[in-house]
Parts: structure tokens; C-alpha cells; sequence
């Protein structure tokens, strides 16, 4: 899977946020929480991918898993979640508009 393009791994990533919804949340919990000890590189992407699934699902759950993302050590990471929840507040301000 990780010899895939990013493009396709993203798209991987959105598919299951779509067709399993909450189910994948754990997962997601895992990837954007874990600590990194080899393969960081790739391990980053997936977080960032995971963020994204997670922004997509949006659910209370998915919320708190990137808020647990949003206080890692890893800078990345730590930017990809809080990008995600910034994404989602813009989006709640503009509906409620």
C-alpha cells in the first residue's frame, strides 16, 4: 500500500471514510496518535491521510480523535489535524450563515 502514489493512498483513505464512516475512526485515532520510531516518513503521510478521512467522517468522535492528533509532539502531524479542524470550523461558520 505504501508503494502506491499519494493520490491514490488519499483516495483509498476518502473511500473509506465514506463507505465505513465511524468504523474507521479508531483507526485513524491510531495512525494520528501513535508514536513514530522508524519509517516516520511514511507514517506522517498516513497520519496527514488519516486527518483528512477523519475531517471527512466529522462526527463528535472523529472531532476528538483529531483534537488527540492536534496534541502530538510530531509538528506535522500536530499541522494536519488542527488544519482539519480549522477546515471543518470555516465550513460550520458558513452554513450557519
Amino acid at each position: 500500500f505504501q508503494d502506491r502514489s499519494l493520490p491514490e493512498r488519499r483516495g483509498v483513505f476518502l473511500a473509506m471514510a465514506q463507505t465505513a464512516g465511524e468504523e474507521i475512526v479508531p483507526y485513524c485515532r491510531h495512525l494520528v496518535t501513535r508514536w513514530i520510531w522508524r519509517n516516520w516518513r511514511k507514517h506522517q503521510e498516513a497520519a496527514i491521510l488519516a486527518a483528512e478521512a477523519l475531517e471527512k467522517i466529522a462526527t463528535p468522535i472523529a472531532l476528538s480523535a483529531l483534537e488527540a492528533g492536534r496534541r502530538r509532539m510530531n509538528r506535522t502531524i500536530r499541522r494536519g489535524c488542527a488544519d482539519a479542524l480549522a477546515r471543518l470550523s470555516t465550513h460550520r461558520q458558513e452554513q450557519d450563515s
